[in-house]
């Protein structure tokens, strides 16, 4: 709300202290000249140590104080991972035949220090793929035609709690959606 209380409007609160413990994991393996598979996964334990808010001149009467204390972080999956293989699966003597294939995971994930349930997004998985040929030649070109989200997978990407009086009162919650399924061919020269 902005001064007074009148209208809506948004600040940014710094939250005076939290706690992120995590590890990333990579692999990466030449199964034979032509095939490599990709991996890695992340874990994540994240939370706020210190965060109350809805507290000085822009408290509205009758809000409380909410403490945030013990809640995940912002876009902050516990888990996250990635698979991918790429393949050159035929040689001609022009160039080689490619296929790109990868996969990534989220866990769930809030897009507030609330963590409101209704604007969270749930554990989803993208995968996309390319097919590619490239030339052997110098200067080289390579054509390929790709898939991103494959399944078209519905997911949201951000969120803002804008539904609840305390923050923000537009009366409903925005929400950027994911990609879809988007598809197309590309074309590289090299020289």
């Amino acid at each position: 709300a902005l001064p007074g209380g009148a209208g809506t409007g948004f600040h940014t609160v710094n939250a005076p202290k939290s706690r992120v413990d995590g590890a990333e994991f990579e692999f990466h393996a030449k199964a034979s000249a032509d095939l490599e598979i990709l991996s890695s996964l992340g874990l994540m334990s994240s939370k706020y140590v210190e965060l109350t808010l809805h507290s000085g001149e822009y408290q509205a009467p009758g809000v409380l104080r909410v403490c945030c204390v013990g809640n995940k972080l912002i876009q902050a999956p516990p888990v996250n991972a990635s698979l991918g293989i790429d393949w050159r699966f035929a040689h001609a003597g022009a160039g080689d035949f490619r296929l790109l294939v990868d996969g990534n995971y989220y866990g769930k994930q809030y897009f507030d220090a609330f963590n409101t349930e209704r604007i969270a997004q749930g554990a989803y998985g993208v995968a996309n793929a390319r097919l590619s040929f490239e030339s052997s030649a110098t200067p080289a070109l390579a054509i390929g035609a790709w898939v991103k989200n494959i399944t078209d997978r519905q997911y949201l990407a951000y969120g803002l709690n804008q539904k609840d009086l305390d923050t923000g009162s537009l009366g409903f919650d925005y929400a950027l959606v994911g990609e879809p399924r988007t598809y197309g061919v590309d074309a590289t020269y090299r020289f």
